[in-house]
């Protein structure tokens, strides 16, 4: 085994298409950042690169696999992503009606589906034993 056998299937369209949506979504929120906020300008784009490669590799583990974890987490990685873009949407284009509702619903459905794709993964480790 290799060190970056993990990255053997890239799947490269889906991380293309991923952070061809997210810098359009920066391009988009980019107008209400405060001039010279380096947090605004620096942070959230690389935050953002962080985000979307998550959701990349998630998404393209479950690709193709018939294993219900890789499904879970791919998901929850993409409801991550809808969480986070909604609070800065929230916070920099407009006040979203129902924000706490929208937010918090993405985001405990997320960690919800990530944490039971790492608990079962356990559980199918124990029963190979």
């Amino acid at each position: 085994m290799y060190p970056f056998e993990r990255f053997e299937k890239l799947r490269l369209p889906i991380g293309l298409g991923l952070y061809t949506a997210m810098a359009f979504y920066l391009w988009y929120i980019s107008f209400g950042f405060p001039p010279g906020d380096a947090t605004s300008w620096l942070g959230i784009p690389a935050y953002s690169v962080l985000l979307f490669t998550t959701a990349w590799r998630a998404l393209a583990r479950a690709k193709g696999s018939k294993v219900k974890t890789h499904h879970l987490s791919a998901v929850g990685s993409m409801l991550f992503v809808v969480s986070d873009c909604l609070i800065v949407y929230n916070m920099y284009v407009s006040a979203l009606e129902m924000q706490q509702i929208l937010i918090m619903s993405t985001y405990y459905a997320a960690q919800f589906l990530i944490t039971l794709s790492a608990a079962q993964t356990f559980v199918d480790d124990a029963k190979k034993d």
